[in-house]
């Protein structure tokens, strides 16, 4: 029998990874607490393992990744008839305006080489966005070590490369507390969160 693959199963995965996820689910959850039907946008969902979570909570989930090998581990471990998995480049796919409940883009924009212009691509895509960033004030940008980075953020540019909105952040320590996302009050994680409402957020 062939090896099964790294990261197949939730319960391998990167719990710094998952309680990203987790946490999003828990936003979702207390913006639209009566909507019979959520929809998410998963930016750069990678092989869909965690789209899975979400549509196992019952949203229908459109994820969007450019990796052929992520595909090919999406139809084999992680289909769901809530999951669509759309094989795209996140910069030349094509977003359905006004067509989400929900935008997440966890761990993603600092792998795009133009971040202002995907930011303006989905602008209109939902009213409510939740993203998560390295954090550069506890992750300093070094190209050598983060290869497959463009760069990493300060609260204040990461804030500066949104549209406007209410913002509420969060971040993630990743040494305590098994590695969930918490308010970020007074001290900061590695990862940077945050809630972004871009329009008014309808229950029905």
């Amino acid at each position: 029998m062939a090896e099964r693959p790294k990261h197949t199963c939730i319960e391998d995965m990167p719990s710094s990874v998952v309680e990203r996820y987790k946490w999003a689910i828990r936003e979702i959850r207390k913006a639209y607490p009566r909507k019979k039907t959520i929809t998410v946008l998963d930016i750069a969902a990678g092989s869909g393992s965690c789209s899975l979570l979400m549509a196992k909570q019952g949203f229908h989930v459109h994820a969007v990744d450019n990796s052929i090998k992520a595909k090919q581990l999406f139809d084999n471990y992680y289909k769901h008839p809530l999951v669509r998995f759309e094989l795209a480049d996140v910069m030349d796919f094509e977003p359905v305006i006004r067509g989400y409940d929900v935008m997440v883009s966890l761990e993603s924009i600092e792998h795009l080489e133009d971040d202002y212009a995907f930011i303006q691509k989905i602008k209109d895509c939902a009213p409510l966005w939740i993203i998560s960033v390295p954090n550069e004030t506890k992750i300093p940008f070094k190209s050598k070590s983060t290869k497959y980075h463009k760069r990493h953020y300060t609260k204040d540019q990461l804030s500066d490369l949104l549209p406007d909105g209410k913002r509420t952040w969060y971040t993630q320590l990743n040494k305590t507390r098994r590695a969930e996302m918490i308010p970020m009050d007074e001290v900061e994680g590695r990862t940077l969160g945050v809630v972004l409402e871009r329009g008014p957020i309808f229950n029905v």
